[in-house]
């Protein structure tokens, strides 16, 4: 968000005798205590912290950033500001976010590859413009920032399988998740873990799993998963989204010291159980942060279809994408 409010005061404070027309500037009322963290950096992504206080009383806050070489030129970051010299879309207002302590927080994948950049945390009142230390920070040199895994239903078997994902079958009858084509979902392709074939009931208790993966910052995953069956009282499948920082093995998976549920779900439908539902109750797409005490590790991270004797047919696994 372009911060509006910052740009037009740091006009006014190029201009005093215009400015104080409608308020006498006072700098010593100008905001106190701006304070820039530094930058944390994974490919092309960053992420900027900082803080303020007060933020109620401020006009404006947030953070600006520019490359080195405006910065050098002018002396500061607030000097190539208030030169004109960086973009507007470097001025990131943050005055309408939700704020914890009035800690700052913003996250970018646009930045450029091999590129020296330095940025600062800002605030503005009717008497000034404040800004906080410095921070530089440099993107990688020949990683541009993607998705680590970008899976859905119009992702081939190879596609798919180019994850590298194995399976766990803890029931022990050899049915894992296998991958399916022409799903309900808009004929889409995925995984499937099966319940019933049949007259056959199968154990399920299947783990998904991506091999170890070292994660960046800020990280998420986005899935689409949904059980498939005639009526909503034969949909109640329970699933998982579990982590770890060892490798996930059929000793291991039952161990919660090793293994932690990020996010877990049993699909229940309201109204009539002998109807189906919606595909508006059935097609949920879920995000789920993965905590901050994972960033910079390599992890095991995947789906565990819990074992489960009263639902029909299977549980199918149509998008996952770990960014």
């Amino acid at each position: 968000m372009i911060g509006i409010v910052a740009l037009a005061l740091c006009s006014c404070e190029k201009s005093l005798e215009k400015s104080q027309i409608d308020h006498p500037i006072n700098p010593d009322n100008a905001p106190q205590n701006v304070i820039t963290n530094e930058a944390d950096v994974y490919m092309t992504k960053v992420r900027m912290t900082g803080s303020v206080v007060n933020s109620n009383s401020l006009a404006d806050y947030g953070f600006l950033f520019c490359h080195t070489d405006t910065m050098k030129k002018y002396g500061s970051v607030k000097a190539s500001m208030l030169a004109g010299a960086i973009p507007i879309d470097n001025v990131i207002s943050l005055k309408n976010s939700l704020l914890e302590e009035n800690n700052l927080i913003y996250i970018s994948t646009e930045f450029n590859r091999k590129q020296a950049y330095v940025y600062t945390t800002f605030a503005v009142n009717y008497d000034g413009l404040t800004c906080g230390e410095e921070q530089l920070f440099e993107t990688d040199s020949l990683l541009i920032y993607k998705p680590l895994v970008d899976l859905n239903g119009k992702s081939t078997q190879t596609q798919w399988e180019a994850a590298n994902w194995y399976f766990i079958n803890k029931g022990g009858e050899g049915k894992d998740f296998v991958f399916s084509t022409n799903l309900k979902h808009n004929n889409a392709n995925g995984y499937e873990s099966t319940a019933k074939k049949g007259p056959t009931r199968y154990k399920r208790d299947n783990y998904m799993l991506l091999p170890g993966t070292m994660m960046g910052i800020d990280m998420k995953i986005d899935l689409l998963i949904y059980p498939l069956g005639t009526t909503k009282a034969g949909l109640k499948h329970s699933y998982a989204v579990v982590i770890a920082t060892d490798s996930i093995t059929e000793a291991n998976c039952d161990d919660p010291s090793i293994v932690t549920v990020l996010d877990s779900m049993t699909f229940s439908y309201p109204g009539n159980q002998n109807d189906a539902p919606s595909d508006a109750e059935l097609y949920v797409k879920r995000t789920i942060n993965i905590p901050a005490s994972y960033e910079r590790k390599k992890v095991w991270i995947g789906i565990h279809h819990y074992n489960s004797t009263d639902v029909a047919k299977s549980l199918f696994f149509e998008e996952f994408k770990l960014y």
